[in-house]
């Protein structure tokens, strides 16, 4: 099973001023009510956002309301969910301020995958992080990208962009983290040789370039445990 939000209402976002300009969500000079104007740092090589230079359309789960068709993206060295405003006159990217962002989610035109994104704090820490939902089910994986800049100085730039992910399993109530495909398959259970055939025989590459082969792992792992609990 994948997640999937759960929304109180949904609003059209294709005509901008239109039927939406009303809505809590944009001000009536066609502006994001409580985000600053947006605009892209270029002081750095390669790209920050999430999906890169193409921006996604999609849905925004925002204060408990989902809003179809926007266009977005989410820069992930400054922490900034930013929307594409089409207007007559001047293209418009804002940063929506994040205190009632919930989530989001897109089709990924590259790999034909529906992805899901919620803004969330894990127990424990003190402050919200993006993450994907890669799996959702009795278990739970996600992933938070982090973007640093590197203090290189080349061909004009003051530096580059690095990207990392960390992997988050949740089993058993409780959120680890794993790297290496000897660390997921400790962390889910004691049925390690059958996962381990099922690796072989789906030609898995569990590794941080596959984590839709992760995915499908965890799936298979939670379908069995499922199995098991029933006797079949």
């Amino acid at each position: 099973m994948y997640y999937c939000f759960v929304f109180s209402g949904t609003l059209p976002a294709q005509e901008i001023p239109g039927d939406i300009k009303s809505n809590p969500l944009y001000s009536n000079i066609k502006e994001i009510i409580n985000g600053p104007k947006w605009t892209y740092d270029k002081k750095y090589s390669g790209t920050s956002l999430l999906t890169g230079i193409s921006w996604a359309t999609g849905d925004v789960l925002y204060n408990g309301t989902r809003f179809e068709g926007i266009k977005m993206n989410y820069d992930l060295y400054t922490n900034e969910f930013i929307i594409f405003i089409p207007d007559e006159d001047e293209k418009k990217y804002v940063a929506l301020s994040k205190e009632s962002l919930e989530g989001f989610s897109f089709q990924d035109t590259v790999t034909g995958r529906k992805r899901y994104f919620e803004y969330s704090r894990f127990p424990g820490t003190s402050e919200k992080r993006l993450y994907e939902i890669a799996y959702d089910g009795e278990s739970r994986f996600l992933i938070c990208r982090n973007v640093l800049v590197s203090g290189r100085i080349a061909n004009g730039f003051l530096g580059e962009y690095t990207h990392s992910m960390t992997f988050y399993l949740k089993s058993d109530g409780q959120f680890r983290t794993f790297s290496t495909q000897k660390e997921l398959l400790k962390l889910l259970g004691d049925h390690t040789s059958e996962l381990k055939r099922y690796i072989h025989s789906a030609n898995l590459k569990i590794n941080k370039k596959n984590y839709a082969d992760i995915a499908r792992l965890i799936g298979y792992s939670d379908k069995q445990k499922s199995l098991n609990r029933t006797g079949l």
